[in-house]
This record gives structure tokens, C-alpha cells and sequence, in this order.
């Protein structure tokens, strides 16, 4: 996939969070979201990547922290903040399948900073 198509791409998934959150940034193909509308939020994951045909990962930063990406950013941010890594229903699916990782902040945050998810991740 050439640069441009993969800008489109990425500007389109933007578009399609911001129907679902407030606040939307993306770091390469990690979209950081705030105040939500409530969603399934590996569901958006999902069909979004497919729709598209770009694979992304999201990261709320609110109302307990959640994310769905790789395997990769689910384990370091499990290693910087504890609570939960896991593997989503995706990835044990034949017909829906998809590498889909869960973070689930441990029980007590709140919230997490930009700054702080991105010195994790990154």
C-alpha cells in the first residue's frame, strides 16, 4: 500500500471514530479516543479494519482505560499498568478471524494520559 492510500485510509478510521468519540489523535495507526459514546470498542476494531482494509489499534483513555490492537501494545501496556492482556474472540474465530489483542486497566484508573500510554507504547 502506497503512502497516499494508507493517509486515506487513516483518515477515513479517524473519521469513523469521531462519530463514536469526542476526541480523536492518532500516532500511526494508534488512534487515542476520549469521551466516548459508549460502543464495543474491539467490535469498531474490527469491522473497521475490514471495511477499510487497514488494520489499526485504539486506545480510550477514559472511563477505565481500554484498548484493542496487537499483541505487542497489549503486553507493554499491561507491563507499564497492570490489569489485564488477553486475546479478543477474533482471534480464536475460523470465520471472523483477526489478531485482535484486550487491555483492560486495572481496577481503580480512571483515566490515563496521552503522554504516558505513548511512553509505553512507543
Amino acid at each position: 500500500m502506497d503512502l497516499k492510500t494508507k493517509k486515506e485510509r487513516l483518515a477515513l478510521i479517524k473519521a469513523a471514530l469521531e462519530h463514536v468519540f469526542r476526541k480523536v489523535e492518532n500516532n500511526g495507526s494508534v488512534f487515542f479516543v476520549r469521551e466516548g459514546s459508549g460502543c464495543v470498542l474491539r467490535d469498531v476494531v474490527f469491522n473497521r479494519s475490514k471495511s477499510i482494509g487497514l488494520d489499526f489499534e485504539v486506545l480510550a483513555l477514559d472511563d477505565v482505560p481500554y484498548f484493542a490492537g496487537t499483541k505487542d501494545h497489549a503486553t507493554a501496556l499491561f507491563n507499564a499498568f497492570g490489569g489485564q492482556s488477553f486475546p479478543s474472540e477474533y482471534c480464536h474465530s475460523t470465520t471472523r478471524h483477526m489478531n485482535l489483542w484486550i487491555w483492560t486497566a486495572p481496577e481503580g484508573m480512571k483515566t490515563l494520559s496521552e503522554n504516558d500510554a505513548k511512553i509505553a507504547l512507543f
